[in-house]
């Protein structure tokens, strides 16, 4: 028999609406109807209590999908939750899972998701979770209480971020692919995490709710079980449009540069130390690729020329997006940003806020640092010139790792925030001294004196110069168009 022919037969069985005669063809096993005809005559007799015996009924000894149909189809809420948490009728979880997703009610989805007892795999409760279409729910079932108390982000509103946080577990890219993301949150197939995915975020600002899906975010993938695991990077894009001159690109290398070693060591958490892995592939230091650049080529990083010339030297001088600082990105169409690859992955919301303010800080400065730099010395403020001091330190070759550390930090972090990278400091400076292997990496990789601050200054009273220029030719202007307008 055709399936077009059953269920012509199945038709003309409840037509005759004989509840007596459609009971007996339900076990006339002559008529050979398969599980899903059978449930819709079963249900077509309309007898509930017949329709609910008929689940555990051996003689029929319906399969997982027939007793899904005539589950569904029964629409009682009560006894399909009685269903669905009954091991004997050996219902799958894909069939649990179309079973609670049918009902199309959000409130009773919500509490199926962390019902333990209905022993859903991880990933199959995230898919409860994606079809509620509630945003809220999710971030007030995964947002701590009293995160509007935790650190949050703070930076400019005008400077737009990005961050990757990479995991690994039963939740790998192909499951993620196939379904939509939350709060705006995507998947990406990383492949150096088989057994795992990278989920990137919308184009973040720093407004609050911002701060509470990375905390949402994280502590999903936490409650379905994702971990991070030595492959895994915290990686984080700051928006390029943010550094407006090439001034203020060749302050974010000088900063970074001079600083390069201790980044490293306050990118991660107190007692975790950058991964070998990261350090000899996946965010290589730069500041000695770029050291051996300005030597051979003798060049002046901190010229006011050419700037799209300038960021492309600065592509060709890394080849690869795999350094700790990626300009790969800038000036692309698809993305442009200046990336941060430092940071090892982590689940720990707390930890992306502090380091998107670290990261977020340091290319603010080098903004601001380009500002001042074109004032002549009598037209900056003291906190202006405060700045600059302190960037001279960071850049000095006879500056102590400990005072450059402490000149960093007082431009790029607000003060009561200093401690966190302090702390980070003293103790993953101390574990990478007893780590010979991974200091040696550090020696390979990183400068220990710079040649390019050398021309700070005198760039920087060029710019004034030229600035002086500037403003005395247009108020120049503007007494003649004065004059002119009077007479």
């Amino acid at each position: 028999m055709s399936r077009k022919q059953m269920y012509q037969l199945i038709k003309k069985i409840i037509e005759t609406k004989d509840n007596k005669y459609i009971k007996q063809c339900i076990f006339d096993k002559k008529l050979k109807i398969d599980e899903y005809g059978r449930a819709q005559l079963i249900l077509a007799t309309g007898d509930i209590n017949f329709e609910k015996d008929c689940l555990t009924n051996k003689e029929l000894n319906l399969t997982p999908y027939g007793r899904t149909a005539l589950i569904s189809g029964i629409n009682d809420r009560e006894f399909l939750d009685e269903c669905i948490h009954n091991e004997k009728l050996n219902l799958n979880r894909f069939e649990i899972v179309q079973l609670i997703l049918e009902t199309k009610d959000t409130k009773y989805i919500k509490k199926c998701v962390f019902d333990q007892t209905i022993k859903l795999k991880v990933y199959e409760r995230l898919q409860l979770m994606q079809k509620t279409g509630d945003p809220e729910y999710l971030r007030n079932d995964f947002t701590p209480k009293g995160v509007e108390k935790m650190p949050s982000i703070d930076l400019p509103k005008e400077m737009t971020i990005g961050i990757e946080i990479e995991s690994e577990g039963e939740l790998n890219y192909s499951y993620f692919f196939a379904n939509d993301w939350l709060l705006g949150w995507r998947p990406k197939n990383e492949p150096t995490l088989p057994e795992g995915t990278e989920i990137v975020s919308p184009k973040l600002n720093g407004k609050g709710v911002d701060s509470y899906d990375i905390y949402a975010v994280c502590n999903m993938l936490i409650k379905i079980g994702q971990k991070t695991s030595e492959k895994c990077g915290g990686h984080i894009h700051i928006g390029a449009s943010y550094l407006t001159t090439k001034k203020s690109y060749a302050n974010l290398i000088l900063l970074y540069a001079n600083a390069e070693r201790i980044l490293y060591l306050i990118s991660n958490v107190p007692g975790e130390l950058p991964r070998k892995e990261s350090i000899g592939h996946y965010a290589i230091p730069l500041s000695k690729k770029i050291q051996q650049y300005t030597d051979s080529k003798n060049a002046d990083l901190a010229n006011e020329e050419n700037f799209k010339d300038f960021i492309n030297k600065l592509k060709s001088i890394q080849k690869t997006r795999y350094y700790g600082l990626n300009f790969q990105s800038v000036n692309e169409s698809y993305k442009d940003t200046i990336e941060f690859r430092l940071p090892n992955g982590t689940l720990n919301p707390q930890t992306w806020i502090e380091n998107i303010n670290l990261f977020g800080g340091l290319v603010k400065t080098a903004e601001e640092l380009a500002t001042i730099q074109v004032k002549p010395l009598e037209e900056r403020s003291q906190d202006e010139q405060k700045k600059m001091n302190l960037f001279k330190i960071i850049c000095s070759s006879d500056t102590s790792e400990k005072d450059v550390l402490n000149a960093l930090l007082s431009l790029i972090v607000d003060e009561d925030k200093i401690h966190i990278y302090e702390k980070r400091y003293i103790m993953n400076n101390e574990l990478l001294e007893a780590n010979i292997e991974l200091k040696k990496m550090f020696d390979e990789h990183i400068w220990e004196t710079t040649t390019i601050s050398t021309q700070i200054e005198k760039n920087s009273n060029q710019l004034a110069r030229r600035y002086r220029q500037e403003k005395w030719y247009a108020t120049f202007l503007n007494y003649i168009r004065s004059f002119f307008k009077k007479n």
